[in-house]
């Protein structure tokens, strides 16, 4: 599996194509950081088979741009750890679309209109451990490479 580390895609300011299909996007990464539970507004309405509590939570901030020829819904960016351990950006509708958490860091749906610039944040689950972690996709390693 191709590994691409978040640390060093974020450092260089590189733009990565990601392709899914007929999807198309050139993607770029911001930030990466753990999230204070404190954050989270009214945390019980978190789903209950998400342990939040119990292993921590990363936010992963891009600027994408669609260059599919039409409009589009969700890209699927996953992390993998040193273990080679996947984890899926959280799909929790609380947490990624009725907080207000999800309104401030860029978490909410979006339907990305070809050619047009987006900001968007990811949001995962991981064990409450130390690891580097590593870029992927739902996909194959080859749906995300450098440009």
């Amino acid at each position: 599996m191709k590994k691409i580390e978040v640390e060093k895609a974020i450092n260089s300011g590189d733009w990565y194509e990601y392709r899914d299909d007929d999807k198309k996007f050139r993607i770029r990464f911001l930030g990466f950081r753990k999230i204070d539970l404190k954050e989270i507004d009214n945390i019980e309405n978190v789903d209950n088979d998400l342990p939040v509590e119990d292993g921590k939570l990363l936010l992963l901030s891009t600027e994408l741009i669609n260059l599919s020829k039409e409009e589009t819904g969700s890209i699927y960016i996953s992390l993998f750890d040193d273990d080679k351990c996947r984890f899926d950006k959280i799909e929790c509708s609380y947490l990624t679309s009725n907080s207000r958490f999800a309104s401030r860091n860029k978490l909410r749906y979006v339907s990305y209109l070809p050619k047009f610039k987006y900001k968007r944040d990811f949001i995962y689950l991981v064990p409450d451990e130390e690891s580097k972690y590593y870029l992927t996709t739902q996909y194959d390693s080859d749906s995300l490479s450098e440009i």
